[in-house]
């Protein structure tokens, strides 16, 4: 008996135009996630699939990933525009507590996701992996804050 198929070669032959996997079929964008978080959802799902981490069970995860995400970046860009403090009755701005809450829940979705907080979608997208990242809009920017 050969101690190695490459002694012998190997019987095994491929069938000419067919892959050996399925293509791959992205889940439909939760309905709570809008239009424009499309090319982040995919990626995100490219990331998670080329790290061996992507379930299709982790959909609700995604979801509720990219939802903090989003109310991190609105809640960053209200903090930017009136600060921490409300001019008018010098009360704290409620955006800021809403920052505090999403953030913690972020770290929490990244771990569950088994991302790293430091990626940005775009050096993702350079580095060769997923969709080309958009160059603006809601979709631009980096998963982690």
């Amino acid at each position: 008996m050969p101690k190695n198929l490459t002694e012998t070669g190997s019987n095994l032959t491929s069938i000419k135009g067919k892959s050996s996997q399925p293509k791959f079929t992205y889940p439909k964008l939760p309905a709570s996630l809008p239009k424009e978080c499309e090319p982040e959802f995919r990626s995100l799902i490219d990331y998670m699939r080329d790290h061996h981490n992507w379930d299709p069970r982790k959909i609700g995860a995604v979801e509720a990933y990219l939802g903090n995400l989003l109310a991190i970046r609105e809640a960053t860009r209200c903090i930017a525009e009136v600060g921490l403090i409300i001019p008018e009755t010098g009360k704290e701005n409620p955006a800021s507590t809403l920052l505090g809450r999403h953030t913690g829940m972020l770290a929490k979705f990244t771990t569950i996701l088994g991302l790293n907080q430091q990626l940005t979608l775009e050096q993702y997208a350079k580095a060769g992996g997923g969709q080309e990242a958009p160059k603006s809009g809601k979709a631009a920017g980096n998963w982690s804050i």
